[in-house]
C-alpha cells in the first residue's frame, strides 16, 4: 500500500488510510473509498434488504401456512377415515347385538311357552295319578263291600239253615 499521504491518489479501496492519518476526515469519503455507500444510500441498501427479508419471511409464513393446512387437511383425512372405520366395526356389533337381542328375546318366549306347557302336563299327571289313587281307593272300598256282603250272606245262610234246621225237627214232629 502507498503511504497514508499518497492514498487520496490511489483507487484500491483495500489500503484506506485511517482517520487520524489525514487531517481532512470524511466519513462519507472514507465509506466511498473502502467500497461503501454514503449514508443517504445505505439507508436505501437497509430498506431494501429489510423489505428482502420481510418478502422472504412472508413467503416463508406463506409457505409454513399451506404446509400447515396440508397437515391439517390430511390428519383430518386420516382421522375421518379411522372413524370410519371404527364406525363400521361398532355399526357391525351394533348389528349383532339386535341380532342376539331378538334371539333372546324369542328364546324368553319359547322358554315361557314350554315352562307352561310342561305345568299343564304336570296338573294332568297328578290329575291322573289321584284318579288312579280313587281308582284303587274305589278297587279297595269294593274289596272291602265285597268280604263285608259276603260275611253278611254266610250269616244270612248260617241263620237261614239254623231256621231251616230247627224248623225240622218241630215239623217232623208232627
Amino acid at each position: 500500500c502507498p503511504s497514508a499521504v499518497d492514498v487520496h491518489a490511489t483507487t484500491d479501496s483495500r489500503c484506506a488510510p485511517l482517520p487520524h492519518a489525514t487531517s481532512n476526515y470524511s466519513p462519507a469519503r472514507d465509506t466511498l473509498l473502502l467500497g461503501g455507500t454514503t449514508p443517504a444510500s445505505s439507508s436505501i441498501m437497509l430498506s431494501s434488504l429489510v423489505k428482502e427479508h420481510q418478502k422472504k419471511r412472508s413467503a416463508q409464513r406463506d409457505e409454513n401456512e399451506r404446509l400447515r393446512r396440508k397437515a391439517v387437511d390430511g390428519v383430518q383425512v386420516v382421522a375421518e377415515n379411522m372413524v370410519d372405520s371404527v364406525n363400521m366395526g361398532v355399526a357391525h356389533v351394533f348389528a349383532n347385538q339386535r341380532k342376539l337381542e331378538a334371539e333372546a328375546r324369542k328364546l324368553q318366549t319359547e322358554t315361557q311357552r314350554f315352562a307352561k306347557q310342561t305345568n299343564q302336563w304336570l296338573v294332568m299327571i297328578e290329575n291322573f295319578n289321584g284318579a288312579l289313587k280313587e281308582l284303587g281307593d274305589v278297587e279297595n272300598w269294593a274289596e272291602h263291600i265285597e268280604k263285608d256282603i259276603t260275611a253278611v250272606a254266610v250269616a244270612l245262610e248260617e241263620v237261614h239253615r239254623n231256621r231251616v234246621a230247627s224248623a225240622q225237627p218241630a215239623t217232623s214232629a208232627l
